[in-house]
């Protein structure tokens, strides 16, 4: 009977290795896919003006962030890419997820803190007003790291 009891203790330590390397070693792929991500789509810089046309909303990896619909990864014309993080929308309160769409042109002065979404339907053109958040979920205030123009 001792045998049988030692047999079944290394099984279950080995079982419970194999799920704890395979754990740590999925965290690390998710980990690394989520940095690639984040260079690939580089944020708005604060102290830098933008505008253009989207192309594509991209949901790169929807597992991980579907769940943010203040979040974007756009493609905008000529194939540039940008992360977006917003508040909501700040005068009706909706969320970007709800706002964006393909074909709105985005428009954000230098050293300003707020993205304009503007979209012609029929002959109107509505406006929506975001302010700009970092990846954390706060008001972007400082200068981001990308040093991209556009």
């Amino acid at each position: 009977m001792n045998g049988k009891i030692i047999v079944g203790i290394v099984s279950l330590v080995v079982v419970s290795s194999i799920i704890t390397l395979t754990s740590l070693n999925s965290k690390a792929r998710t980990k690394k896919q989520m940095e690639d991500t984040r260079k690939e789509y580089p944020p708005f810089n604060i102290d830098k003006s933008f505008s253009g046309v989207v192309s594509n909303v991209e949901h790169p990896y929807p597992d991980f962030f579907r769940d943010n619909p203040h979040q974007a990864y756009l493609l905008f014309e000529g194939s540039l890419k940008r992360r977006v993080s917003t508040s909501y929308e700040l005068h009706n309160n909706e969320t970007l997820d709800s706002v964006l769409r393909i074909g709105d042109f985005l428009f954000k002065q230098s050293s300003s803190d707020t993205l304009f979404i503007y979209r012609i339907q029929n002959t109107d053109t509505i406006k929506f007003s975001f302010e700009l958040r970092d990846d954390l979920g706060y008001p972007l205030k400082e200068k981001s790291n990308n040093t991209d123009a556009h």
